[in-house]
């Protein structure tokens, strides 16, 4: 269950933050993993406890940001503390609902 959503003021913007217990639904004997999401007009962050980035102090770098970007829904994540820069990123262009095939439509 999610906390109650409490007001952040993070890089100059106003926004709500929300910390999550992530449950293992394979193994439910390992801890769950808290995750703390940050939404703003910037974007989304999602901050994983114990997981972080290289430039950044311990606790205070995101691992996933989801932002509007020159046009696109965009997600960029970084998946090794060893690099600098992103390890994956992506738009979500082709999965905008108004390019849903006719024939994968349900039927009534």
């Amino acid at each position: 269950m999610a906390l109650p959503p409490k007001t952040v003021n993070r890089r100059g913007f106003q926004g709500q933050r929300w910390v999550i217990p992530l449950i293992d639904d394979d193994n439910r004997d390992n801890p769950p993993i808290f995750v703390e999401i940050q939404a703003t007009p910037n974007g989304i962050e999602i901050f994983a406890k114990g997981y972080g980035l290289q430039t950044m102090a311990t606790d205070e770098g995101s691992v996933v940001f989801i932002e509007h970007y020159a046009g696109s829904l965009r997600m960029t994540a970084w998946g090794d503390i060893n690099f600098e820069e992103p390890t994956f990123s992506m738009n979500f262009d082709d999965a905008r609902e108004v390019l849903r095939d006719d024939a994968h439509e349900e039927e009534p």
